[in-house]
């Protein structure tokens, strides 16, 4: 049982540490970046970089995530019966 119950558990939080761990990467990165003394980190390149870490990397995680979520739920559901499957035709 509790085994079985660790199992459960793992999953939403592991599910949780990825995605976590991909959007805090995304602002590490960013702010290394501004940390740069470097002119080049003003000329526009931010908002290249923010359009990446924020709306397409968040969107591509967000897909994943849900992607996941339908995987890990879907091994949960027991698949029906072949006799309740005939039964419905």
């Amino acid at each position: 049982f509790p085994i079985n119950m660790i199992g459960e558990i793992a999953t939403p939080i592991s599910l949780s540490f990825r995605l976590f761990g991909n959007i805090l990467g995304g602002t590490i990165i960013m702010a290394l970046f501004y940390s740069m003394p470097w002119l080049v980190t003003k000329l526009g390149l931010p908002a290249v970089f923010h359009t990446y870490f924020d709306l397409f990397a968040g969107a591509l995680q967000a897909f994943i995530f849900t992607m996941l979520s339908m995987t890990f739920v879907s091994n949960v559901i027991p698949a029906p019966e072949e006799n309740e499957v005939k039964e419905e035709i």
